[in-house]
C-alpha cells in the first residue's frame, strides 16, 4: 500500500525490519500504523466496517485488513492489502500474501474480517486528502504540508478541518500562524479570536494573539492582558512561559514600561535556557539589549 502510494524507504525488508515481530511469527496493527505515519503519511487505523472499506478502495485508497484464516478456532491471522472493488457483484480484490489479486468473495470475507476484529489500516498522502476524511485527519495533512514548505495546500487543508469541526481549534491557530508568517496581520488576528473563543486558556494562542496586536501596532491595553494571561497559563521552565514572557516583555516595552518590560525578558531568558529554547533566549537576550540601548 506504501508503495501504491510511493513513499519512500517501503521495500519489503525495510517495513519488515521495522514492524515483524519474530516472538509473534507477524506485526501488530500499530506497529504498520506507526510505519506509515514515519513515512510522512495521514494515517486512518481501527475497527472499520464494509461501507467504509467499499467507499475507500472505490475512491482509490487501498486498505490492509487484518482476516481470520479458517478454520477460526486454530486463532491464526492474516493482514490482506484490499485494493479494487466491483460494485456490482459485490466481489473486492485483494493482494493476498504472495499472491495477487485474490477475489474475496462478499460471504466469506466479511466473516473472516469480523472474526479477526474488522481492523483496518487506511492512509493518504497529505496532498491527496479524499473527501472523506475528518477533521483531524485533514488537519494532520495540514501539519504535514506546513511542516514540508507547502503553505498554500497547508491553509486549504486546515480550511477543510475546521469546516468540518468548526470547534477544532488546532485548525483556526494554524491558520492564524500561516497567515502571520504571511504577513496578514488581520487575518491572523480573527483566526487567533477563533481559536481562543474555543480555548480561552490555551498560552499559545494567547501568546500569539498578543503578538500579532505587537506588530501591528494595535490594543496595547488588550496585547498586554493577552501576554499576562499566557504566562500565568504557562507551566514553569517551558518553551511556552518563554515566549509569553518574551511576548509580555516587548508590549511593556512598547507601552513605555521600562522595569516591567525588563524585568519579563529577564524571565523570558530564564525560562528559554530552562526549557533548551535557545533561538527564545537569543531573541530575548536581543530585546534586553535594545531596551537599554533605548530603542
Amino acid at each position: 500500500m506504501l508503495a501504491f502510494w510511493g513513499a519512500r524507504d517501503c521495500t519489503e525488508e525495510q517495513l519488515a525490519a521495522e514492524t515483524y515481530k519474530p516472538e509473534l511469527k507477524g506485526a501488530l496493527n500499530t506497529d504498520l500504523a506507526a510505519a506509515a505515519a514515519r513515512r510522512a503519511m495521514v494515517v486512518r487505523s481501527g475497527p472499520s466496517d464494509m461501507r467504509e472499506l467499499r467507499e475507500a478502495v472505490s475512491d482509490g485508497y487501498p486498505a490492509v485488513v487484518l482476516i481470520a484464516l479458517s478454520p477460526h478456532i486454530l486463532g491464526r491471522k492474516h493482514y490482506v492489502t484490499v485494493k479494487g472493488v466491483d460494485a456490482a457483484e459485490g466481489y473486492l480484490l485483494a493482494d493476498y500474501g504472495v499472491r495477487p489479486d485474490v477475489v474475496l468473495r462478499p460471504g466469506p470475507f466479511p466473516r473472516d474480517w469480523r472474526s479477526a476484529g474488522s481492523w483496518a489500516l487506511y492512509c493518504w498522502p497529505a496532498e491527496r486528502a479524499p473527501a472523506w476524511a475528518s477533521a483531524a485527519e485533514d488537519l494532520r495533512a495540514g501539519v504535514l504540508l506546513e511542516a514540508a514548505g507547502r503553505t498554500s495546500p497547508a491553509t486549504e487543508a486546515y480550511r477543510r478541518a475546521a469546516g468540518k469541526d468548526p470547534g477544532l481549534w488546532e485548525a483556526h491557530f494554524n491558520l492564524g500562524n500561516l497567515a502571520l508568517a504571511g504577513g496578514r496581520g488581520t487575518e491572523a488576528a480573527s483566526c487567533y479570536r477563533r481559536a481562543l473563543a474555543i480555548r480561552p486558556d490555551e498560552p499559545d494562542v494567547l501568546n500569539n494573539l498578543a503578538w500579532t496586536l505587537l506588530e501591528s501596532r494595535t490594543g496595547p491595553e488588550e496585547a498586554e492582558d493577552l501576554a499576562r494571561r499566557a504566562l500565568e497559563k504557562s507551566a514553569p521552565e517551558t518553551a511556552a512561559a518563554a515566549h509569553a514572557a518574551h511576548t509580555l516583555g516587548s508590549v511593556l516595552a512598547w507601552r513605555g514600561k521600562a522595569a516591567e518590560a525588563r524585568a519579563a525578558l529577564e524571565r523570558a531568558v530564564r525560562e528559554a535556557k530552562a526549557a533548551g529554547d535557545s533561538a527564545t533566549a537569543t531573541e530575548a537576550a536581543k530585546a534586553l539589549e535594545a531596551l537599554s540601548a533605548g530603542k
